[in-house]
């Protein structure tokens, strides 16, 4: 009783059959097709000396060609369709850094200005986040119902420079606030 040996090639992962043209890799020992060898330009198997070479050059230039299978750009500037790989429109003159395809809107895109943080409104941020704590605790909170909305009218537009979040942390202080002095109320009067 004999057992078939099955090999499968290493690049179109199809069995090979009998009879079919075969190529065995000098290095690895690993089996192809002829015709799949020949195409891929030599072994498959990552590592091996007969892999074939790429450089990264070649890689570009075969890409670039065709974006996504489209051969022509729009010129964002003056709307001529040019060749894909076109690093300067022919009619207007303008130049791109890429030879991606690119929209008006990409061109005109202004890089986001960072402001340094105005000491004040850093204040605004940690008094909001402090008073909002302050507000969870039951003692304090007929203070925090009174500092609130005083401290908000003296500091209105410092607080609108911050983050809705900080504003919302305010507004929740208040609400905590005037939640338990509802609440020592009812239990002063019970008692």
């Amino acid at each position: 009783m004999s057992i078939r040996q099955v090999s499968s090639c290493h690049i179109c992962f199809n069995s090979i059959e009998k009879g079919e043209e075969v190529t065995t890799c000098p290095s690895c020992k690993s089996t192809f097709h002829r015709e799949c060898w020949n195409e891929y330009g030599g072994c498959s198997i990552y590592g091996c000396k007969n892999a074939p070479e790429y450089k990264k050059e070649d890689l570009d230039e075969k890409y670039s060609r065709a974006q996504w299978g489209q051969e022509k750009k729009v010129c964002p500037y003056c709307s001529e369709e040019i060749s894909i790989d076109t690093l300067e429109c022919p009619l207007c003159h303008e130049k791109f850094q890429s030879a991606e395809p690119l929209r008006r809107q990409n061109i005109y895109k202004q890089p986001e200005i960072i402001v340094p943080e105005d000491s004040e409104v850093k204040e605004a941020r940690y008094l909001s986040i402090a008073l909002f704590i302050f507000s969870l605790m039951g003692c304090l909170s007929p203070f925090i119902l009174i500092l609130c909305p005083v401290w908000y009218l003296q500091n209105r537009d410092k607080i609108r420079m911050t983050s809705p979040v900080y504003q919302l942390l305010l507004g929740s202080s208040m609400f905590f606030s005037l939640l338990y002095v509802i609440l020592i109320i009812v239990s002063v009067i019970r008692l």
